[in-house]
Order: C-alpha cells, then sequence, then structure tokens
C-alpha cells in the first residue's frame, strides 16, 4: 500500500509498485485527478482506478469513465466501497 501527494507522484509510485488497484481522488496538486487518469492509462495497460470524490457532477463521472476508471465512488459514500474493489480487481 503506498500514498501519494499528487498526480506526478501517484504516476511514479505505480510505475515502482504496480499495484492492482488505485483509489484516486479528483483534487490534488501539480496535476488533477483527470490529468493523472488520463496519464495512467496511457502508460500502463491494464491500470485499474476507482475515483473517489466529491466532486461529483455526472459529467465529470462520465469523463472519468469515458477515459478509463473503472468506477466512481462519490464520497461520503463509502458504504459500498469494499464491493466496488472487489469488482474491479475480480
Amino acid at each position: 500500500m503506498a500514498e501519494a501527494s499528487n498526480g506526478q507522484e501517484a504516476i511514479l509510485k505505480y510505475n515502482e509498485l504496480q499495484p492492482d488497484i488505485v483509489i484516486m481522488d479528483l483534487v490534488m496538486d501539480d496535476m488533477d485527478g483527470v490529468q493523472t487518469l488520463r496519464h495512467l492509462v496511457h502508460l500502463f495497460s491494464g491500470v485499474k482506478v476507482i475515483i473517489c470524490s466529491s466532486l461529483a457532477k455526472s459529467s465529470s463521472i462520465q469523463e472519468c469513465l469515458s477515459i478509463g476508471a473503472k468506477d466512481f465512488i462519490i464520497k461520503p459514500n463509502f458504504n459500498n466501497l469494499v464491493d466496488v474493489v472487489d469488482n474491479v480487481i475480480n
């Protein structure tokens, strides 16, 4: 398990650790979550990203899913986080 404080760091850590899943917010320093998601999907085939954000307009949800996010969880509704992670991993 690892944590990144910004988009660039998230990309570097993903490259280093190759985790099974990434849970990421849209609000980050350096690069926002959408930019970071674009880079991750472009650089790493098979990356599994779940966006977890309070910025849950239907347009941002659709954008993330169309870029390649596997799911979108709206903060603070974490009730189904375990189920979402299980579904994405399997």
